[in-house]
């Protein structure tokens, strides 16, 4: 059985998403989107902490196919500034040889695996 679209549900995620990713992300809009406004998509961006770039042109809701050659160009500029790099991992934040990080998706929090013991723990690993 197919699943009712809840747009209200989907925004929710992603916002979710958005939010708790350490990585840049770049929202890209069109700026004659009939379903969403530029003025939108902006505080979205800004709510989750994201960058806003309006796409040249009158683009719409599919911005990719009705612009793609200012798609591309937003896209290039944003990923070649400086502020678009990941950040780097402090030699103090490396963790210990065999532990991971991963996010516990019900709560949100981080919490550790070790690969070597199969362990699992809440509080970072100390080196």
């Amino acid at each position: 059985a197919m699943k009712r679209y809840d747009p209200d549900a989907i925004l929710s995620r992603v916002t979710k998403m958005a939010s708790s990713s350490k990585l840049p992300v770049l929202v890209a809009w069109g700026t004659n989107d009939k379903y969403l406004s530029s003025e939108e998509a902006n505080s979205w961006a800004e709510e989750t902490g994201k960058t806003f770039k309006a796409v040249p042109g009158s683009a719409g809701f599919q911005v990719q196919m009705d612009y793609p050659e200012s798609v591309y160009d937003t896209i290039r500029g944003f990923i070649s500034s400086p502020s678009s790099a990941p950040p780097q991992a402090s030699a103090a934040a490396a963790l210990p040889a065999g532990w991971q990080m991963f996010k516990d998706e019900a709560t949100g929090r981080d919490y550790y695996y070790n690969a070597n013991t199969q362990a699992t723990q809440w509080d970072r690993p100390q080196n």
